[in-house]
């Protein structure tokens, strides 16, 4: 089974967590596990490694980006706005770090920046994780608006979950996002799984549907991700961790 990690940062997020990310991984995550680490410009060049890729962003995604931006300025001023609800401009980026180019992997795992490895990875756990009955592995927040993707692992040695991910560059970029009530990642994600996984396909999996959290809980803490990973999800938190939040 072949994995491989993808995460993105600004130049800000490289600065704040960027080196405490890429540091954990390579202490912790099995050698064989590639790092594709997506920047825009400034990244922790000092940890590079045969298994860490960094990628800029702005070159290899820079067709879409002008595209999508282009598509701002027609349609909605309000994708430069900070906040989860909007930030089109911030959170399209997160998705084209993801779609980009693929590696010839089975699973395909998503990690936030802002997320420290504290414990070992073994390959053991990595296997009761990814197992061969799942195509897409999330953090469901049935109880709000939309699932927390700080965290999403697609099998894209599958159809469907290579599928999932083209459907939300495309939302994005075809500006259809600009129909939407809001324009983060995780509702796009939403919208995209919906349109692929009928509800309730055991294929794609939540880690947290046993968990009765309202509003926009952190349900990290309490999954199977927890015992090896934090995240230091929101300002308030990266505050905590980091002294600083962007």
């Amino acid at each position: 089974m072949k994995i491989a990690v993808c995460t993105s940062f600004s130049a800000t997020g490289s600065k704040i967590y960027g080196n405490d990310f890429v540091e954990t991984f390579q202490r912790y995550w099995p050698k064989d596990v590639d790092l594709y680490a997506v920047h825009e410009g400034l990244y922790p060049r000092h940890f590079k490694d045969s298994r860490t890729h960094f990628r800029h962003l702005l070159v290899e995604q820079n067709k879409h980006i002008k595209a999508f931006r282009k598509l701002i300025g027609e349609r909605d001023r309000r994708a430069y706005r900070s906040g989860p609800r909007w930030g089109a401009a911030k959170w399209s980026r997160k998705v084209m770090a993801l779609s980009h180019h693929v590696p010839d992997v089975d699973w395909w795992i998503w990690i936030d920046a802002d997320v420290v490895t504290k414990a070992e990875v073994t390959n053991k756990w990595l296997r009761d994780l990814l197992r061969p009955d799942r195509e897409v592995i999330y953090l469901g927040r049935p109880m709000y608006r939309y699932s927390e993707t700080g965290f999403v692992a697609y099998h894209v040695g599958k159809e469907r979950p290579r599928k999932l991910i083209e459907t939300m560059r495309e939302i994005y970029t075809s500006g259809e996002v600009f129909d939407f009530s809001e324009y983060g990642d995780g509702y796009v994600f939403d919208v995209a799984r919906r349109r692929i996984y009928q509800n309730g396909d055991p294929s794609c999996f939540s880690l947290s549907s046993h968990l009765n959290i309202a509003g926009p809980g952190h349900v990290w803490p309490h999954t199977v991700l927890d015992k090896v990973m934090d995240h230091a999800k929101g300002p308030t938190r990266k505050n905590t961790v980091y002294g600083a939040t962007c």
